[in-house]
């Protein structure tokens, strides 16, 4: 069994190696968007990414959103109506946003996490 602290250092390797290829800041914005949010849809997530200047189709941003679920395993998602609202766990929000912070003051410096 796996305790809480190791799986949140699990986690934030996992997070590491995931934005590590994140060549457009894409992988972050959607990460950020699903902090900021309680919960979205596929569809206020294409546009949160729009506004946010990026020009990806509806279908890639389901992709993304699925390959990001399979790697990191942070998103629960939830029926209403016919839509599916996607929101990061409630155990994984805080080590999330820490393991973010620190990638954006290593990406704001002009490095990589080791």
């Amino acid at each position: 069994m796996v305790d809480e602290k190791n799986q949140i250092t699990l986690m934030e390797e996992r997070l590491k190696d995931y934005l590590k290829k994140d060549k457009t800041g894409i992988r972050l914005a959607m990460l950020d968007a699903l902090l900021e949010s309680e919960g979205c849809t596929t569809m206020d997530l294409h546009a949160a990414l729009l506004d946010n200047g990026f020009d990806y189709s509806y279908r890639r941003v389901c992709a993304m959103l699925g390959a990001m679920n399979s790697k990191l395993s942070v998103l629960m998602q939830t029926k209403q109506g016919k839509s599916r609202i996607y929101q990061i766990k409630p155990a994984c929000r805080d080590a999330l946003y820490y393991a973010m912070e620190n990638y954006k003051d290593y990406r704001s410096r002009g490095s990589e996490p080791e």
